[in-house]
């Protein structure tokens, strides 16, 4: 069911709040995915707490989840339709301007300088990430180096099998999964959190994965807006690891 027939169906139950937001929502479509929580209720004249209430009202689990749904709905069509007059281009920046935007409302603030600290106190971090993510994890590496860390990433998985288990006390393990799935990567990361710290950056907010690392970070993907492009969600980790530095360097000058 799609976000649309969502506010229907419960509309019978909405309170006053809930009509000034469904209203604007349904006359401001592609304003409304554009924004995050804090810029819509601003513009709408409620609470944030009125738009976490109203989403969960219509069957999601928080905003975010709603405003994804959202987001695909009317780039598919909604219940209108869009004309992208710059073509090909246009759009995917789109995709990508819509994704980014959901980093701020999926990632707390507070638990980004949680996660800065963990990782500038460290005694040792290793980084890992095979495929796509490893080169993820080299990226991750490098510019922890910009700021005096050092790091290893490791992209082998033979190597990745043997280091999960040399984790020790005051050490970080980093994990980098889009899908979260990997068995092979569960079990790694179930030995390194028996053993050290462990961090998980995934864009699967159901991954088993989460259950065996102390931080979890879930960040959007591009894929809830459209699959008719073959994007790289590598490009949502490179930005977030750019937020992740800037705290981490306000972390060390503090």
């Amino acid at each position: 069911m799609n976000p649309f027939d969502s506010m229907k169906l419960a509309s019978g139950d909405f309170t006053k709040s809930d009509i000034r937001i469904y209203d604007y929502i349904m006359s401001n479509q592609y304003d409304a995915v554009q924004q995050n929580i804090v810029s819509m209720a601003k513009s709408i004249g409620v609470s944030k707490s009125a738009l976490l209430r109203f989403a969960k009202k219509i069957g999601y689990v928080g905003f975010s989840e709603f405003k994804y749904d959202l987001a695909r709905a009317v780039h598919r069509g909604g219940s209108e339709s869009k004309d992208f007059s710059g073509g090909r281009i246009a759009e995917i920046v789109e995709i990508y301007q819509q994704t980014l935007g959901c980093i701020s409302e999926m990632v707390d603030e507070q638990e980004l300088i949680a996660i800065a600290k963990v990782i500038a106190a460290a005694t040792r971090i290793k980084i890992f990430g095979f495929n796509i993510t490893g080169l993820t994890a080299q990226y991750l590496r490098l510019r922890l180096s910009k700021i005096n860390i050092d790091a290893e990433a490791v992209t082998d998985a033979v190597l990745m099998s043997e280091i999960s288990q040399q984790g020790k006390k005051g050490d970080l393990h980093i994990y980098l999964s889009t899908k979260g799935s990997d068995s092979t990567l569960l079990d790694m990361i179930e030995v390194s959190h028996s053993n050290c710290e462990t961090l998980l950056l995934t864009m699967n907010e159901r991954s088993k994965m989460l259950s065996g690392a102390d931080y979890g970070i879930v960040l959007p993907t591009t894929n809830m807006l459209a699959n008719k492009f073959f994007l790289n969600q590598q490009a949502i980790n490179y930005v977030f690891i750019e937020i992740l530095i800037s705290a981490i360097s306000q972390c060390q000058r503090d």
